[in-house]
Formats: structure tokens, C-alpha cells, sequence
């Protein structure tokens, strides 16, 4: 790597030559990126957390575009009265006029709106039957009561059982824009994932993912202004009645807010304890502006590239700027210990020389630690989930940017400022470094077993780990959303959905009747007649639907229990809700295909809309079971849970049924993302390690090195995933990055043990005077940045995300492991192993 030294110095020799003109031109190019910089837009829907190539999400919107979106947040109020007295209910009607006046609601649904099915006005033969409602005259209230304790689709829905809290159920506009397009998407997405997608075909979805991007924009937006006028007016009634919301987008939008305050907060105080940090280490102001005016020109940098190229930051991104920080500064300290070495052998009159010399010996580790770390980040994209893919380009985007800037700009800053260097021997680490490392070399056997026990116990510790995670625990206990979650959880049935699609091809219907275990109503012949005229009707539903009728209700019904049975599962919603409705409204027990005819067909659509349509298709050979999860619920294991259901429902409709059995919803996506994690962390952790050997051995012309240089980071990032294990915490989508991340740094810091232990070596051909020369020279730069990255990752426990506060915990935990290891694994490897060829 001679040349590229060389290179490298020429640079810095033109750079010092101009200093000025080089700052000015740096800040000119920053002043440039403001503007894109503020361009920068969030991403928190919960489609920007799905798999975009998911066949089941194609699947379940599909199946929402028939049976209606799940746009929509729930309100909950608990009262210190029953919600049916009548100054509660005077308080709900309100609420409920309130909310249908915001700007961008469709449609309100609350107790005193609902219809109370068990006091029909009129049952007559000739006529529909009407209901009334909580606010219609003479209601008798004890049988509306008794009916919102019982009627399915009421009961722990829109009431709890206490009678104590009251649920509204709050639809937006439907944006019918969005069919049509991700239909035209989804095929541009297959021929694409096939590699048939033509250029014109690319250009095309191009444009069909900017008016997406245009619509969610739009919808984003929409949410804020409704949820901040639903909380405006819930505020008013604070000092009588608790408030809870959850929904979609009630999460995506305060998930974006999160995002932006982990970015302003956690940017400023990453910034000011780096400051802090930096002042401590080098004693010295001049010294702490220099490293750290290039970090955070490095950030202004790149948040304006990535504001060109259209990224979107999402909750993984979100801390993409101290991250940054960090890695710019572990380039900065490097650069800047690396000088002061220089400056404190040859003295201040060799300036020019001390700095050519610092920046030249440390361009090529500084250059094979942003390589190793660049195929690290990369490694991210193999994980399939998007915004993990988007923070790992902009990591390589950042360390590229930071290597320039560390190159150019902190060389034209030492010039102009000509900070003074303390002597490496009154630094107070030169000792404590020093005693370390002599102390590791003389209990070599007790250090080798204490890593062997670590890797042992990290093994089994992976053997353990999991990624079933509770979405609530996403969420501090004091936020709306956690709040929110756990209340309607617990008393009103459940919050992520899962739903059963039971489908019979339309030429099946006849056909696939198993007669020997069918029941015909031989005695309803005499209706005949009168079926005929309905068939020719909407009435007809019972001959013309494979589940409309006392056959095809009874098989929904079993599913319907089933379900029901599950510990983990609340309120379950089909068609067998239906059927108990009309039972209790006519008293009878068993229905005929007459009987559910005749309703039908007397039945207004407003009624038909909330008992039938949301679980039949117009054809009525498809029916849909809404299941809603109890997320909190510890013991739910929703990969097996959803596997089980499959399986019992194979199980139970014989494969000469023909019916086609197909489990979706939230709770299905939101698992395929989970388990993809598992898959996520083994292909990110060996390509990042096949990369880096690869590379590793390719510029150190020596695998025995590479493997050296290696050993720490494959024992730090074994001891992180297992101490996971251990102690139960699940991965995430946060947490997958943090072995890219640790690998990146740790891997930085052999390189550069190792790159001075060979120039050390080659002039002493000493193995344990070049260990101490390595171990208080380039080990303070690896000391100093370890801490930094360290005491910078702390900062996230304040996020109010739970994914990012583990993500700061283990990746400081990490970079003290990694460290160690570094201290420990390599001067154990190169004194035990008395590796050749070690020249520089």
C-alpha cells in the first residue's frame, strides 16, 4: 500500500499548502447540503417495518381492498360511571359528533350509534326491519344493556364487561388511488424479482412508487392534523375520564415523532458528550474543536447526500447522526493521536514533516478499517428488510464522506491552529494501558480461560435467543401507544388482528359437497317455491353462497370456536357472530336456510354492513374470521401459534372439501418480519465475516493475520448475541444491526493493532517490546474511541422507543467487549503464535 500512502501524503502536502482555500471550499460544499439536509423526510408507516417482496402482503391487501381497510383508530374512555347512564352517555354522543366533524373522518361508531339489534321497531313480513339506536325513544335500557353484554360484535368490542370504558371506532377517507397502483407495483415487482422487468417497465415503476410516495405524503399528513384535533378534544374532558388510543396510524405518526426527536435530541447530546469526552482525553480545546468540527461536517454532509438520493429515515436510521459522529470521530482520533506521536518525537520544529509523516503512516489502516467497515454495512442489505437496507447505504455513504474529510479538512485544521501535544508518557492511559497488557502476557493461561468460558457460555446463550417480541414493548410505559395498547388489550378483545380467509372456487360450490355428512332441510320442500323467488334476489344467498346457510355457518362455527379456545386469542368475528345474533333475536336455537334467507333479504344495508359484508364475499364463497392477538400476553409465540392454526385447519377441512385455507393480517406480516430476522442475522453475520476475512487477507497477504484480526470481533459479536440469549431479549429490527456495526469498529481496531505492531516489529523483531510500543501508542487511539463510541451509545436509554434504547445499551456493552477482546485476543495470538512474515 505504498502507493496509496504516498497518494495520500501528496494530498495532504497540497491541502496544508491551502489551508484556507481548502476550509472555505468544505464550507461552501456544507452550505450546499443544507438545503437538501432539510429535505430529509420520515418514513414510520407500518409498511415502511413489512417485507416489501412478501407474498402475503400482497395477499392481504387484496383481501382489504374487499372487506375494507384497517385505516382506522380506536378511542377508548374510561368513566367513573357506568358508560350507560345517561350523563355518560350524553359524554359519548359528544365525543362522537366531535370526531365526525375533524376533517378526514369517513365515519364514527360508538354505543350510541350502533343499532341495538335485539329491539327491532318493526319485524313486519311486507317491510325491512328497522332498529333503533341508545338515543331513540322509549329504549328500554336494562335490555340494552343486557344486549351489549352479550350480542358478540358489541360485547369487549365497544364495551368492556365492568360497563366502565366505552370504545370509538374511528375510520378515515379511503383513498381508492392506492389499489391501482400497488396492483400495477405488484406485477412490475415480480417481473423484476423473475428479471423480465424491461427499462421502460423500471421507468414505469419509478413513477408508480413517487405517486405513492406523493399518496403516503398526503395520508401522513392527514393523520397528524386528525390526531391532533381527536387529542385536542379529549384534552377537554381530562379532568373527568381517562383516554386511550391504538391503530395504525395513531403509531405511525407518533412513531415519526419519536424519530424526530431521536434525531434532534440524541444528535445535540451525542454532540455535546463527545465534547465533554474529547476535552478529557486530549486536555486540550484546540484539539477537541479539530476532531469534532469534522464529525459534524461529515453529518451536515452526508444528511444533505442522502436528502439528494431520497432516503427516507425510519426508527433504524433514526440515530443515523451520532452514529456517524462516531465513526467520524474513531477516524479523527486515529488521525490526531497518530500525529501527536510524531510531534512528540521529532518536536514542533518538524511541523510539515510530523504531519506528512502521522498522515501517511495512518492513511492505510484508517483506509482497510472504513473497507472492512463499509463490507460490514453492507452486509445489511442481504437482510431484506428495508430500512435496514437504507441505514446500511448510509452508513457506507457516511464512512466514504468520513475518510475524505478525515484526509483533508483535519490536516488543513491542524496547519491553521498548530495545536501543542502532551508527552505520551504523562498521559494518565500510557500506564494503565501499559500495566494491562503486561499483565494479560503474564497470566496468559487465566486470560485464555476465561475466553474460552465467555465463548462456551455466549454458544449456548445463541442457543436461547429468540425474536418473538411484543409490540407494546416497543413502547415506554408513559406513551399513548403503550398505554393504549395494554387498556383496549385487556378489556376491549385484543389488538393485532390475524385473519382466516376460507375460500371455495365459485365452480366448486356444488361440487364439493361431502353428502355423506351434509344435512338437507327435506322438510323446508314446501318452501321451495318461495326460495326460488328469493334466489333470483339477494335473498338467494343461502343456495347461491357456499357459507351463507346452515351448512356452511355450522363449518365457520367450528372454526369460530376454535378460536375462540386459543388462551392467546380475545374476540373472534365471523359469520358465526352473525348466526348468534339471529338466533337470540328470533329465540331459536338451530336456523334453516329459509330462516337466514328471509333475514337476509329483510335486512337494510346499513345492518348488512356491519353483520354481513365484513365477513362474506359478494359471491358468498368466501368468508373471513377476524381473530384479534393479545399482544400482551407473555405467553404468546405467534410463529407457532399461526403454524398450529394452520395445521388444525388443514386438519379439519379434508382435502376433498376444496376449500383453500389461508391465514393473514397484522399479525401475520408483522411475524414474517420476525422470523425473517433469525434469517436476517445468519446471512448479515456471514457475509460480513466472509467479506472481511476475504478482503482482510487479501491486504495483509497473510490468512493467519486476517484470522488474527478477525478473532476479536467473532468473539464479541458471540458473547453479544448470547448474552442476548441469556438474559431473554429478543432480536429486532434495531438490534440485527448492532453485529454490523460492532464487526465495523471492532474490526477497525486490530487493524490498526496489528498494522503497528508490524511497523513496530520490523525495526525490533521484539514480540513483546512491539505489543507495549502498539499497546500505549495505537492502543490509546482504540482506548479513546471505545469510550467515545461507548458514552455516545449510552445516550439512546432516553428514546422512547425500547428498540433503540437496547440498541444503545448492547452496542455500548459491545465496544467494551470488543475492546477487551482486542486487548487481550491479539497480544495472546501474536505472542503465543510468534506469527511470521510480520515485516511492514
Amino acid at each position: 500500500m505504498k502507493i496509496w500512502e504516498s497518494a495520500v501524503s501528496q494530498i495532504t502536502l497540497a491541502v496544508t499548502k491551502r489551508p484556507n482555500f481548502i476550509i472555505i471550499f468544505t464550507l461552501v460544499v456544507v452550505s450546499l447540503m443544507l438545503w437538501p439536509a432539510t429535505r430529509l423526510t420520515i418514513d414510520a408507516s407500518p409498511d415502511s417495518l413489512l417485507l416489501e417482496n412478501d407474498p402475503d402482503l400482497k395477499f392481504y391487501r387484496t383481501i382489504h381492498y374487499i372487506y375494507g381497510t384497517d385505516e382506522y383508530v380506536i378511542v377508548a374512555i374510561r368513566l367513573n360511571e357506568s358508560v350507560l347512564a345517561p350523563s355518560s352517555l350524553n359524554r359519548i354522543e359528544d365525543l362522537t359528533e366531535k370526531f365526525k366533524a375533524i376533517k378526514g373522518i369517513s365515519n364514527v361508531t360508538s354505543i350510541t350509534n350502533v343499532p341495538l339489534i335485539y329491539q327491532s321497531l318493526d319485524r313486519g313480513k311486507e317491510s325491512d326491519i328497522t332498529f333503533p339506536t341508545l338515543l331513540s325513544k322509549n329504549i328500554d335500557i336494562e335490555k340494552a344493556k343486557n344486549e351489549f353484554l352479550i350480542n358478540p360484535l358489541y360485547e369487549s368490542n365497544l364495551i368492556s364487561k365492568d360497563l366502565k370504558i366505552a370504545a370509538f371506532k374511528i375510520d378515515f377517507i379511503a383513498v381508492p388511488e392506492y389499489k391501482e397502483l400497488f396492483d400495477q407495483r405488484y406485477v412490475f415487482i415480480e417481473k423484476r424479482e423473475s428479471g423480465t422487468l424491461t427499462q421502460l417497465e423500471k421507468n414505469k415503476l419509478k413513477k408508480i412508487n413517487s405517486d405513492l410516495e406523493k399518496l403516503l405524503n398526503i395520508e401522513s399528513l392527514r393523520y397528524k392534523n386528525a390526531l391532533t384535533e381527536i387529542r385536542k378534544i379529549l384534552k377537554q374532558y381530562n379532568s373527568s375520564q381517562q383516554s386511550f388510543l391504538s391503530g395504525a396510524p395513531l403509531v405511525s405518526d407518533d412513531m415519526k415523532q419519536y424519530v424526530q426527536q431521536d434525531i434532534k435530541v440524541f444528535g445535540v447530546a451525542a454532540m455535546l458528550t463527545m465534547a465533554v469526552i474529547l476535552f478529557i482525553i486530549f486536555h486540550s480545546f484546540s484539539w477537541m474543536v479539530i476532531t469534532l468540527v469534522c464529525s459534524f461536517m461529515n453529518v451536515l454532509v452526508v444528511s444533505g447526500l442522502i436528502g439528494l438520493i431520497n432516503f427516507k429515515l425510519t426508527i433504524v436510521s433514526s440515530n443515523y447522526i451520532a452514529i456517524l459522529l462516531i465513526f467520524s470521530l474513531a477516524i479523527g482520533i486515529h488521525v490526531v493521536v497518530r500525529y501527536q506521536e510524531e510531534q512528540i518525537v521529532q518536536g514542533d520544529t518538524a511541523f510539515n514533516k510530523n504531519l506528512y509523516t502521522s498522515v501517511e503512516h495512518i492513511s492505510t489502516p484508517c483506509l482497510y478499517m472504513v473497507l472492512t467497515s463499509i463490507i460490514a454495512f453492507l452486509s445489511l442489505i442481504v437482510s431484506g428488510i428495508k430500512p435496514v437496507i437504507v441505514f446500511g447505504y448510509i452508513m457506507v455513504i457516511g464512512l466514504c464522506s468520513a475518510y475524505i474529510i478525515s484526509f483533508t479538512v483535519l490536516p488543513a485544521l491542524i496547519k491553521l491552529l498548530n495545536p501543542t501535544t502532551k508527552p505520551i508518557h504523562k498521559h494518565y492511559s500510557h500506564s494503565i494501558l501499559k500495566n494491562f497488557l503486561l499483565f494479560v502476557l503474564n497470566h496468559k493461561n487465566a486470560f485464555t480461560l476465561i475466553l474460552i468460558i465467555g465463548l462456551i457460555v455466549s454458544i449456548f446463550g445463541i442457543t436461547k435467543i429468540t425474536v418473538e417480541n411484543r409490540f407494546i414493548d416497543y413502547f415506554k410505559q408513559n406513551t399513548d401507544i403503550h398505554q393504549g395498547l395494554i387498556t383496549i388489550d385487556k378489556n376491549l378483545g385484543g389488538t393485532v388482528p390475524i385473519e382466516i380467509i376460507l375460500n371455495v372456487p365459485d365452480e366448486n360450490n356444488e361440487d364439493d359437497i361431502d353428502r355423506d355428512n351434509v344435512e338437507f332441510d327435506y322438510e323446508l320442500a314446501e318452501f321451495d317455491d318461495y326460495l326460488a323467488e328469493l334466489e333470483k334476489s339477494e335473498g338467494g344467498l343461502t343456495t347461491q353462497s357456499y357459507w351463507y346457510n346452515r351448512r356452511g355457518m355450522k363449518k365457520v362455527k367450528s372454526v369460530h370456536s376454535y378460536l375462540e379456545g386459543i388462551p392467546q386469542i380475545g374476540k373472534v368475528f365471523s359469520l358465526s357472530s352473525t348466526e348468534i345474533i339471529f338466533q337470540q333475536i328470533l329465540n331459536e336455537v338451530d336456523l334453516n336456510d329459509f330462516e337466514l334467507s328471509l333475514i337476509y333479504s329483510k335486512l337494510p344495508e346499513n345492518i348488512k354492513s356491519i353483520l354481513i359484508q365484513p365477513y362474506l364475499s359478494d359471491s358468498g364463497n368466501q368468508t373471513r374470521i377476524v381473530a384479534r392477538l393479545k399482544d400482551s400476553d407473555r405467553t404468546l409465540v405467534r410463529d407457532k401459534l399461526i403454524s398450529n392454526i394452520n395445521d388444525d385447519l388443514k386438519k379439519h377441512f379434508k382435502e376433498k372439501s376444496n376449500v383453500e385455507i389461508k391465514v393473514t393480517g397484522i399479525g401475520v406480516l408483522y411475524n414474517n418480519v420476525l422470523q425473517s430476522l433469525y434469517r436476517s442475522q445468519i446471512l448479515t453475520l456471514g457475509f460480513v465475516f466472509i467479506g472481511i476475512f476475504l478482503m482482510l487477507s487479501i491486504l495483509l497477504k497473510s490468512v493467519i493475520q486476517a484470522l488474527i484480526v478477525l478473532l476479536p470481533n467473532i468473539f464479541t459479536a458471540l458473547v453479544i448475541l448470547g448474552f442476548m440469549g441469556i438474559i431473554n431479549i429478543p432480536l429486532n429490527i434495531m438490534t440485527i444491526t448492532i453485529a454490523a456495526i460492532v464487526i465495523g469498529i471492532g474490526v477497525d481496531d486490530a487493524i490498526h493493532y496489528i498494522h503497528r505492531y508490524k511497523k513496530e516489529y520490523t525495526n525490533s523483531k521484539n514480540v513483546n517490546a512491539s505489543l507495549i510500543i502498539s499497546q500505549v501508542t495505537v492502543g490509546k487511539a482504540l482506548w479513546f474511541t471505545s469510550i467515545t463510541i461507548a458514552l455516545g451509545f449510552v445516550l439512546l436509554v432516553f428514546s422512547n422507543f425500547t428498540p433503540s434504547i437496547y440498541f444503545g445499551l448492547f452496542t455500548c456493552l459491545a465496544m467494551l467487549i470488543s475492546i477487551f477482546a482486542t486487548f487481550t485476543l491479539i497480544p495472546l495470538a501474536l505472542s503465543v503464535l510468534r506469527v511470521k512474515n510480520l515485516t511492514y
